[in-house]
């Protein structure tokens, strides 16, 4: 299965003009449970993180993908229902997020094995044409990062 990953949705671009805390975010394949495949995947963005109060707005560059909450150290977001057509057919899909964050790169909050960020993304098909990929299946990324700085 080709994964509907962010970085396949979203341009992968930096803008320090855009407000937020900022993390270089690694991403690795965890679990395939679309097609029973393995979850080989990695890659690298960098994301944005806006803070209003306990309400927070995820971004890669300009490109925001998923609000959320914050509570201590922890946040967790979701998406919006993302389509994109494969082989001819279209598979609708939504991102589910949390993560251990360390926000300024202090002592405060320690995610551990020395990140910043230590969280899970899971893609869910909300929908599918394809008769290979069931509505339901989830395909799960491990996230890690370091954090890189806040831009007022």
């Amino acid at each position: 299965m080709r994964v509907p990953l962010l970085a396949l949705v979203l341009v992968g671009c930096t803008n320090a003009d855009l407000k937020g805390h900022y993390w270089n975010i690694a991403i690795q394949g965890d679990a395939d449970e679309c097609t029973g495949g393995n979850a080989q995947y990695n890659d690298k963005l960098e994301y944005r993180v806006v803070f209003d109060g306990n309400d927070i707005t995820m971004a890669v560059a300009t490109d925001e993908f998923a609000t959320g909450s914050t509570n201590g150290c922890s946040i967790v977001y979701e998406s919006v229902i993302w389509e994109d057509t494969r082989e001819g057919f279209d598979i609708r899909w939504q991102i589910q997020g949390s993560a251990t964050v360390n926000v300024g790169g202090g002592k405060s909050c320690q995610p551990g094995n020395g990140t910043d960020w230590d969280g899970t993304e899971t893609f869910e098909v909300v929908s599918s044409e394809d008769p290979d990929i069931s509505p339901g299946c989830q395909y799960t990324l491990k996230l890690s990062g370091k954090y890189v700085e806040e831009v007022k």
